[in-house]
């Protein structure tokens, strides 16, 4: 191997401990300030979890019926289920059309109806 091939490889190898170096000593960093910081969003606290579930063999977990409980994340939104355990008030049947949107957490949102 010739001496110039040596000399780019050494210095290939070197800038790469470099690279890792820095980028080791900043994550390191960022973690120290982030612990100091300690953002709210970021803590652990009052969240979905708190909500009351139930296990069902069938479901997996499901919320309790009539079950009421605030979540905290980065707002505070308080969380409802009727008799049917869904989040949504007492269902009523009164001869309107009535339209059910059952989905995963994306339509699981404090309330999607029209009035």
């Amino acid at each position: 191997m010739s001496s110039i091939t040596r000399e780019r490889v050494t210095e290939a190898l070197r800038s790469t401990g470099v690279s890792l170096l820095i980028t080791l000593v900043t994550l390191v960093a960022l973690e120290g300030v982030l612990r100091l910081v300690s953002p709210r969003m970021l803590r652990d606290s009052s969240s979905e979890r708190s909500l009351t579930y139930q296990y069902d063999p069938e479901l997996g977990w499901a919320p309790v019926p009539n079950s009421s409980a605030d979540v905290t994340n980065v707002r505070k939104v308080h969380a409802q289920h009727n008799s049917l355990g869904l989040r949504d008030i007492e269902f009523v049947r009164d001869g309107r059309p009535a339209m059910l949107f059952i989905g995963d957490s994306f339509c699981l949102g404090p309330r999607c109806r029209g009035e």
